[in-house]
């Protein structure tokens, strides 16, 4: 996350899409068991807490709806983030494997991190009502095949959200990329145009 450069200093850089690719495959591996392994273990207070996330999810999704094409603002993103980390903390809780968990935590805490740093490059949203309605979904599924106690189709559901995700993610950047190579160019021909004639 950290690029050190002689003479500057130290600076936040952008994940590469092959670094994303990385971070996002091993996400499926280890979350995908995580789902199967808490699909045998979890208990019904486990699986009212998921039902509360999503039910939380939902509620966002009517406000983002009348935003009319905007990203989350502030406040709902904050919440919307908050959610989800408890619905994947409890998940893993629910695996009842502390290395599982303690695995998964940290690269959830570095995809959290690599989002933030594209919601700093960005004006455009992270989260979208597209975005967001097919998380809502996938999220409910997964609920839906855990709650009939299906390891197979718990760890499919998480697989396919987060192969969502990660497609999400690399087409964000690309535009990330592209907003901030177009922002690159006006800068320098407004320079240009400042000191033409000196």
């Amino acid at each position: 996350l950290v690029k050190q450069v002689s003479g500057y200093g130290a600076f936040m850089q952008m994940p590469t899409p092959d670094e994303l690719v990385e971070l996002y495959d091993m996400r499926e591996v280890l979350e995908s068991f995580a789902a199967a392994e808490a699909a045998v273990r979890i208990t019904d207070a486990e699986l009212e807490e998921l039902d509360e996330c999503c039910a939380q999810w939902r509620d966002m999704i009517l406000q983002l709806r009348r935003l009319k094409g905007q990203g989350l603002i502030s406040r709902l993103y904050n919440r919307w983030i908050t959610t989800d980390e408890r619905f994947h903390e409890v998940l893993l809780t629910a695996s009842r494997n502390r290395l599982l968990r303690k695995a998964v935590s940290d690269m959830r805490l570095l995809s959290r991190t690599l989002d933030l740093r594209r919601l700093d490059n960005s004006s455009l949203p992270l989260i979208t009502f597209y975005s967001a309605a097919w998380t809502y979904r996938h999220h409910a599924s997964l609920v839906r095949a855990i709650r009939r106690r299906d390891p197979e189709l718990a760890s499919a559901w998480m697989s396919r959200q987060i192969r969502t995700g990660k497609r999400l993610h690399l087409e964000h950047l690309k535009l990330v990329n592209r907003e901030m190579s177009g922002a690159t160019g006006r800068r320098r021909q407004e320079e240009d145009q400042a000191t033409e004639g000196f």
